[in-house]
């Protein structure tokens, strides 16, 4: 058996490239947890969804989903209301409202941080993500994804 995404994985360029002990390169979706930040430095302990690198398309659709659940806290679009969510032409029409139903089924970023995470690491500082002003930005400036998006 397969496995088709890995939760909780260290960035790190070696695991992008070439990880040593499977041999294989993985694709990183963005970074959804952070370490502390200690003495101001950025110490580059975050992690991300891992994916095969040999999977292009699998990983693009995982790439998206993770960007969509801090989209959806960002514009305060929560479990209740993804019906507020765009619909995207990413995939075909099969997967126009997979930002819809991701956040259906599991919350934005602040509702899936407090059901796994936060009874263990209290969100703070980068784990903010796109709420901290000093924190991480995970959208490029001057696109409104609000609007639906086609990539052809």
């Amino acid at each position: 058996n397969e496995v088709d995404v890995l939760g909780g994985i260290p960035v790190t360029m070696e695991a992008d490239v070439l990880e040593p002990t499977t041999g294989i390169g993985y694709t990183f979706s963005q970074p959804y947890f952070y370490g502390e930040d200690k003495s101001n430095q950025v110490r580059g302990d975050y992690v991300a969804m891992a994916t095969r690198q040999d999977d292009s398309q699998w990983s693009s659709f995982v790439y998206w989903i993770v960007g969509c659940s801090i989209f959806a806290e960002e514009y305060e679009i929560t479990q209740r209301r993804s019906n507020e969510l765009p619909t995207v032409k990413l995939f075909g029409r099969k997967y126009d409202d997979m930002f819809r139903r991701a956040v259906s089924a599991e919350g934005n970023y602040a509702e899936i941080y407090k059901k796994n995470v936060a009874a263990t690491v209290p969100r703070k500082g980068r784990n903010l993500l796109n709420l901290n002003p000093f924190g991480p930005q995970h959208f490029a400036l001057g696109i409104d994804l609000r609007e639906e998006i086609a990539v052809v």
